[in-house]
């Protein structure tokens, strides 16, 4: 059984969403015999509006602000992610012209390359870049931290070797997930969030929503793997999520409740 949010669930509350919820559960243990004790969730689109948006810049002392977005959404123009569309709206929004790029290249849940100007670009990930032996200034990498500690997602951007800015990206929590919440704890279920996003940003989401467990930094193809060790003692593991990449990797490995765009 799926349930389709966006289509079925409207007019949703709580309540109703509960009463669904239970229902579907009954149907799972039923059938299974068991009982259900966790819930697997995304945090993107699912417990977040699903609309990034830029609100942070900070910059070494090689670019400025503009410059930094400028780069960023040059490159980031080529990539679907939301995460990018988020940087050049923002860049379009102050009326930034974007620069041309040549020798574009995409890294699945790293980042995005290319050349500006004949000068190497990478934009993504602090991993992304370190694995690109990128140096950090050491005040830019305190300054990233902060930024993730209040719940925003970290985009970096280096020039030519040497880390330039990070961009700070928030995604409102939706006003509906605090409750939903509750009432899944009420109904004895525990929550695990998993999520591609940094480890502090996810701790920091995870905290502030009473989630149960986290695990932060986990790309979609790699989830079903990961999850086994979350908590080896859960009986059935039903999936609260938006994307479709995700739930290709996990459809077949277990059940899968939709929560879908639902409430904003």
């Amino acid at each position: 059984m799926r349930w389709d949010w966006q289509r079925r669930c409207r007019s949703w509350s709580a309540l109703d969403a509960q009463r669904k919820l239970e229902s579907w559960l009954k149907t799972r243990s039923d059938r299974s015999h068991g009982k259900v004790t966790h819930l697997l969730t995304d945090k993107t689109g699912t417990l977040t509006a699903g609309k990034p948006e830029v609100i942070n810049r900070i910059v070494a002392n090689t670019v400025s602000e503009r410059d930094l977005l400028q780069i960023a959404a040059s490159v980031e123009s080529q990539s679907e992610h939301p995460l990018a569309r988020a940087i050049v709206e923002s860049a379009k929004q102050e009326k930034i012209e974007l620069r041309d790029v040549t020798d574009f290249q995409s890294v699945t849940g790293g980042g995005v390359s290319g050349k500006v100007e004949g000068k190497a670009i990478l934009v993504g990930k602090e991993k992304f870049l370190a694995d690109s032996n990128v140096r950090f200034p050491e005040e830019l990498t305190e300054e990233a931290r902060h930024l993730q500690e209040k719940a925003e997602t970290t985009v970096w951007l280096a020039v030519n070797g040497d880390a330039a800015g990070v961009l700070g990206i928030a995604d409102p929590i939706k006003p509906t997930t605090k409750e939903a919440v509750r009432e899944l704890h009420a109904m004895d279920l525990k929550i695990i969030m998993c999520t591609g996003d940094n480890l502090r940003t996810a701790e920091s989401v995870a905290r502030d929503l009473g989630i149960d467990e986290f695990k932060a930094e986990v790309m979609p193809e790699k989830r079903s793997k990961s999850l086994k060790t979350l908590n080896p003692k859960a009986q059935l593991l039903p999936w609260l999520g938006t994307g479709s990449t995700t739930r290709q990797h996990l459809q077949r490995r277990m059940s899968e409740l939709r929560w879908g765009q639902g409430p904003t």
